[in-house]
């Protein structure tokens, strides 16, 4: 019985353990995935500026902003508050129109 119980510890120990490998694995995957977020929400605001045409800058500006707080709830809810994610998104915020 003993052995059973030692050998069920065993896999499950081992089942942790990946299981918070692949954890931080998806964390990193998620905080890149903002990253290339806040990037593209500045390429609209370059976009907007760079346009003469104010319906196709307001559409521009509105996908900046949507991103902008697509990450800013990702971190309100996160766990992992990276300081490159929250400078990132502070300047991003000091670009958009108020």
């Amino acid at each position: 019985m003993f052995e059973g119980l030692a050998q069920l510890f065993q896999l499950s120990s081992g089942t942790v353990r990946r299981a918070r490998e692949i954890s931080v694995e998806s964390r990193h995957a998620v905080t890149s995935l903002m990253l290339q977020h806040l990037d593209m929400a500045k390429c609209y605001l370059d976009a907007a500026l760079a346009t003469i045409m104010v319906d196709i800058r307001t559409g521009w500006i509105a996908k900046a902003q949507k991103a902008h707080d697509k990450v800013a709830t990702w971190l309100d809810v996160g766990e992992l508050r990276r300081a490159d994610v929250v400078e990132a998104l502070e300047e991003l915020r000091q670009r958009l129109p108020r």
